[in-house]
């Protein structure tokens, strides 16, 4: 006899929504990481915050990112902000032994 759970664990539940004062926050990465790549991105600045989704400065332009992919930077001073992840495949490196 196989037995339903009673007790549905929802995505959502016991999260603690960002703060609607916060100024700076990490950005999680979601994508396949190598070992020992830090798991968030940032602090990158706040520019608006919606219920679900948080509209970042990242570098010269502006994106906007879900709410449950931030964490709020916790630090006394105001960070330098960093720089936007690199949009697009890495450069080609130069071929050794000549044209092919």
């Amino acid at each position: 006899v196989w037995s339903t759970p009673r007790d549905v664990c929802r995505a959502g539940q016991g999260e603690v929504p960002l703060p609607l004062d916060v100024e700076w926050v990490f950005v999680r990465v979601d994508a396949h990481k190598r070992p020992l790549t830090p798991l968030y991105l940032g602090p990158f600045k706040v520019l608006s915050q919606t219920r679900q989704t948080a509209r970042l400065q990242l570098g010269d332009r502006t994106d906007s990112v879900a709410i449950q992919r931030l964490k709020p930077f916790r630090g006394s001073e105001a960070p330098t902000p960093a720089a936007p992840p690199p949009l697009g495949r890495p450069p080609r490196s130069p071929q050794l032994g000549g044209v092919m």
